[in-house]
Formats: C-alpha cells, structure tokens, sequence
C-alpha cells in the first residue's frame, strides 16, 4: 500500500509534464498562424497595389481578358517586386518557421498559382521583370518551390 501511495505523486508529475508539453505546442501553433496571419493582413492591406494585382489575376482567369492581361503585364515593376517580396515572406515562413503548409497553402494558393503555374497570367507578369527563368533560379526560388504545392482546382465554386 506505501508503494501505491508512493507512485502517485510520480505519476500525477508526468502526467501534468505531457499536459504542460501538449498546452506549450499548441500555443506555438496558434503563435506561429498568428504570424502567418499578419502577413496575408499585409496582402489585404491596400497601402501597395497587391489587391490591384491579385483582381487583375482574378479577373483574368480563365478566359483571359486582353485588357486584363495588357495592364498586368503594364504594371510597374516596383509593385510586382514588392508583391513578390510578400510572395517570398510566406513561402520563407512556411519553410522557416516549420508553419502547416496546409494553412499557408489555404491562405495564398491562388497568389502563388497565378504568378507562376498559369502560363498566360505568369507571362504578363513577368514580362517588365526579365521573364521567370532568370529570377526564380536565383532570388525567388523558394516561393518557385512553395508555387508547386498550390494547385487549386480550375472550377471555383
């Protein structure tokens, strides 16, 4: 009977040891998509032209508007490198920072899928910046790899 009594207090410590654990990886968790939160908050705030992108984007999938696609490619090329940039942040975090892909994936895969897997879209983009082949072998190729996990399905609800 003494060993039993004995045992508890042992058992009750790594029981609330896992519980402690548990507790401080789901915080991490809810920390790090809080981060990955402020970012597309950075998408969604309009002080840089990243929704004028992303609209353009838009509304030029699938049939592929002209005019759409004309002011795209007209862009200046500040804006799409700062766009690019945001591109970059989350494709870094996602990589870095050990983010559920799956969450990163849910929140940017249109942006990505646009800029580099749609050819008509990718090729307006491109064009004021040296086209994708040179740029993404060296500066961007993080989000070039992020870019192949985001394959959205063609029919949008």
């Amino acid at each position: 009977m003494d060993s039993i009594i004995n045992i508890i207090p042992g058992m009750s410590a790594v029981a609330a040891a896992f519980w402690g654990i548990y507790v401080y990886s789901k915080q991490q968790r809810f920390k790090r998509l809080q981060n990955l939160s402020q970012i597309f908050q950075r998408f969604a705030d309009n002080k840089n032209d990243f929704l004028e992108i992303f609209a353009l984007c838009d509304s030029s999938f699938p049939d592929y508007g002209n005019e759409e696609i004309q002011h795209l490619a007209e862009l200046p090329a500040k804006s799409k490198l700062q766009y690019l940039a945001l591109l970059e942040d989350v494709a870094l975090y996602a990589d870095y920072s050990k983010v559920d892909r799956n969450y990163a994936i849910h929140l940017f895969q249109w942006q990505f899928y646009y800029i580099y897997n749609d050819a008509v879209i990718a090729r307006a983009f491109w064009s004021n910046l040296g086209g994708v082949e040179e740029c993404v072998q060296s500066y961007w190729s993080y989000q070039k790899k992020f870019s192949g996990y985001c394959n959205p399905e063609k029919q949008r609800v």
